[in-house]
């Protein structure tokens, strides 16, 4: 969750909530049929 949907979660006031629910994801990967990877991205966490 990024940007706008931060304010939003916010202004709800469920971002305890949210932040209960979330996993911890530094990144990710795709792969070919193979397993090899093909591509990965990082991700980043606004907190």
């Amino acid at each position: 969750m990024r940007d706008h949907a931060v304010d939003v979660v916010e202004r709800m006031g469920i971002m305890p909530r949210v932040r209960a629910a979330a996993t911890d994801v530094q990144g990710m990967k795709f792969v070919d049929g193979d397993d090899r990877a093909i591509a990965r991205a990082a991700v980043s966490a606004r907190r």
